[in-house]
């Protein structure tokens, strides 16, 4: 009798609310934070884009750490 009780209060599956979650780096401080999408594709889509800007980014901080120490250290007299 007590199962009946537990089976009767159990949602229906069209009641049910499901979405996906994924860690991300945040565009402008770079720090991660838990986004939520509807659907899976959503979710894979913003891992994959996600991961070509962190790409792009390293690949930009590479670019300037190497100008930065290859440059010539300038007296300036004024």
């Amino acid at each position: 009798m007590f199962q009946d009780a537990i089976d009767f209060y159990k949602p229906d599956k069209g009641y049910e609310t499901v979405t996906w979650q994924v860690l991300l780096a945040n565009e402008m401080s770079f720090t991660s934070e838990t986004e939520t999408f509807d659907s899976e594709a959503e979710a894979s889509g913003a891992v994959a884009d996600n991961l070509e800007l962190i790409d792009l980014k390293i690949d930009q901080l590479m670019k300037l750490r190497d100008r930065i120490s290859l440059q010539q250290i300038r007296k300036v007299v004024d």
